[in-house]
């Protein structure tokens, strides 16, 4: 039945569509999704209280010879997930990884020379343990719980993964967030003072990863 949810914090497109057996794709290109898309503009980055409408099931009919074999093909739901690994401001490079999703192993490999590691993984997971370097350096990973970049909580949440920020994501623009916010500048050597410029937007999307 089609409905209209109301997004909580940890919701993204592809866990709720892993839910209600749908595709994405279908949900997200819905006309009556059009607002939210051009407001939001990537579906897996949504923040808490964003409508998303979400339309009926619609189910294929395929006539086939009986008593006879056929073959079908099924779409795995498996996304992609990337992050930027740093250690004080310089990439993780070339450091061993391994990703584990309920106690099972679903990726490893090694981060590249910015220090970034890309897996795929199910569409419907919520958490994760990453496992970097020699040492097995432990993260706990949440997947679908960072806010759009256009949002201060955005801004904290990343800065406070890239390990910039201390205090409470709190959506407030407060001096805790305008001094993480400077201290990023400078280590990225660009201007703004702690002002959240679009320069610095764009840049903290590409040092988070996302």
């Amino acid at each position: 039945m089609a409905k209209t949810i109301t997004i909580k914090q940890g919701d993204c497109l592809v866990n709720i569509c892993d839910l209600e057996g749908l595709f994405w794709e279908r949900v997200w290109d819905h006309p009556q999704n059009q607002a939210l898309k051009d407001k939001r503009k990537n579906p897996n980055i949504l923040k808490k209280g964003d409508k998303l409408y979400v339309p009926d099931k619609e189910y294929k009919q395929d006539p086939a010879q009986t008593e006879a074999t056929h073959t079908y093909k099924v779409r795995t739901k498996k996304v992609k997930f990337s992050v930027a690994l740093l250690e004080l401001g310089e990439p993780r490079a070339d450091e061993e990884w391994v990703l584990k999703i309920n106690g099972d192993e679903v990726a490893k490999g090694t981060t590249d020379g910015n220090g970034t590691l890309e897996a795929q993984i199910p569409a419907g997971a919520k958490n994760g343990w990453l496992f970097v370097g020699e040492k097995q350096d432990e993260y706990k990973v949440r997947f679908g719980y960072i806010d759009p970049i256009d949002e201060v909580s955005g801004i904290q949440s990343r800065l406070k993964n890239l390990g910039f920020y201390y205090g409470q994501v709190d959506d407030i623009n407060g001096p805790l967030t305008t001094a993480a916010i400077a201290e990023f500048q400078r280590m990225i050597e660009i201007t703004g003072e702690g002002e959240l410029t679009d320069e610095t937007k764009q840049k903290l999307v590409e040092f988070h990863g996302s």
